[in-house]
């Protein structure tokens, strides 16, 4: 892929944030390469974008340029990534940002109150006092820590954390201690955990480790999947008679069977992944 990328040049700071982030230059950014290589390098756009930001507080152009020089990713792309992200900035803001989730989980727990007084003590919201400033959020997902804000501190290191049960004085206090790293309230489960089974686990697992996962359960059925082998799951499938949503997750085939897939594809890649990878959601910055 050949582009001939022209604008403003990141500083030294972000540079320098990118090079960590996604490795060092190893040749001239601006050779060719081929579609393969570019593929390859895709998956870095993101946490090239996030060390931008955690470094400077907003992604800039100069940034946003050489992250696409340096990944070989279409500027246009770049930018409609950056953009399609809630917690990305694409226009200078306050080093030290509170993100407070008015979705409605948190709407229904007081957000709206909530943010009617970070109004009153640090300005409108998108604003900036003394440095720091607020801004309405999507959902943070925690919502059974409703209200929730996402504290971030740019600079070298930055500094994020989440805070649950969110009051108006926790936030202005987190936002004035940009040495620390916020605390974020331990899990919740309101449920009896005896009846729980995509819950169950949650508080109680790292959710770092896959191998901490493992230990209390996870990827189970799937090794009993794997275990029992391709045809017995297909029959399982076919017997369960799969409708509406569930049946759309498998892709059509001509056999009328939309879950039957070619002897030929690899299952066992997901039996023992090596690093978590979480689905993106619009606030996954």
């Amino acid at each position: 892929m050949d582009l001939e990328l022209h604008g403003p040049e990141p500083t030294e700071d972000e540079r320098a944030a990118i090079d960590a982030a996604i490795g060092p230059p190893v040749d001239d950014a601006r050779s060719v390469v081929g579609v393969a290589e570019a593929a390859r390098r895709r998956p870095l756009l993101l946490p090239a974008l996030h060390a931008a930001q955690a470094r400077v507080g907003w992604v800039s152009p100069g940034a946003l340029a050489y992250v696409s020089r340096r990944l070989h990713v279409p500027p246009a792309e770049a930018y409609g990534v950056a953009s399609f992200y809630a917690l990305y900035a694409l226009h200078p803001r306050a080093r030290s940002i509170a993100h407070v989730c008015d979705d409605i989980g948190c709407k229904a727990r007081g957000a709206d109150a909530l943010c009617d007084e970070l109004g009153a003590r640090l300005g409108p919201a998108g604003s900036q006092h003394g440095g720091a400033g607020w801004m309405r959020s999507p959902c943070l997902g925690l919502c059974e820590q409703a209200p929730v804000a996402l504290i971030q501190h740019a600079g070298a290191p930055a500094r994020e954390g989440a805070l649950g049960e969110a009051t108006a004085d926790r936030i202005v206090q987190a936002l004035g201690e940009t040495e620390r790293t916020p605390e974020a309230a331990p899990a919740v489960v309101h449920q009896d955990r005896a009846n729980l089974t995509l819950l169950a686990r949650v508080g109680l697992v790292d959710p770092t480790s896959l191998d901490d996962y493992r230990a209390r359960g996870g990827y189970r059925v799937l090794r009993r999947a794997l275990d029992r082998g391709g045809a017995s799951v297909l029959h399982e499938l076919t017997v369960a008679k799969l409708a509406g949503a569930a049946a759309r997750r498998f892709p059509p085939r001509a056999s009328g069977r939309p879950w039957r897939r070619s002897p030929r594809v690899r299952t066992t890649s997901c039996a023992t992944p090596t690093s978590p990878s979480p689905a993106p959601s619009k606030t996954a910055c």
